[in-house]
């Protein structure tokens, strides 16, 4: 979903060179902490929620859960991960990963026979915990890459959309003329 955004951003700046942009990575809770006090001006949620007192767009963006794993791990070759497969392995996960959302319904009542050796809030730090042997790591396909790292996609398939979301209830204090 970054990738359509980055376009959005720069065709902005070829409009408006005087634009800049802050991005911050992180957990959906923290971020929409920061939105709803007006610490940022828009937000784009990863596994798209409700939201009752928010401007939300849905964007034409949807992304595919698997794991990571090394290249020598026995699940680098399989077409496909199921829950009983990362039963006994010892999982990397987002903040938010398993306990709530879309990896939480896939696990069902697998959520107790996992073991979660570490969480992230950005995703990119998940391959570093990889390679050093802390487990294997939900991720978005694509996400992260390398020569020594395998993605493989999750069975049944797990998909999350995304949107941007913004507050309803007073103007963005930096979009303001």
């Amino acid at each position: 979903a970054m990738e359509l955004v980055a376009k959005a951003m720069q065709k902005t700046r070829e409009q408006y060179p005087k634009i800049d942009f802050e991005l911050y990575s992180g957990a959906t809770i923290d971020l929409m902490d920061r939105l709803v006090r007006g610490n940022i001006d828009i937000l784009l949620e990863c596994e798209l929620q409700h939201h009752e007192n928010m401007n939300v767009v849905p964007i034409p963006w949807v992304d595919r859960w698997g794991v990571v794993v090394l290249a020598d791990d026995p699940l680098a070759n399989k077409p496909f991960v199921t829950r009983d497969d990362i039963v006994g392995r010892t999982l990397i996960t987002s903040r938010q990963g398993t306990k709530t959302g879309k990896l939480r319904e896939w696990l069902g009542d697998y959520e107790n026979r996992i073991d979660v050796s570490s969480v992230y809030s950005l995703g990119l730090n998940s391959k570093f915990l990889v390679r050093q042997g802390m487990g294997i790591a939900f991720v978005y396909e694509g996400l992260i890459e390398g020569p020594d790292l395998r993605f493989v996609p999750l069975k049944p398939a797990v998909t999350s959309s995304h949107g941007i979301v913004w507050r309803k209830t007073r103007p963005n204090r930096q979009t303001m003329p």
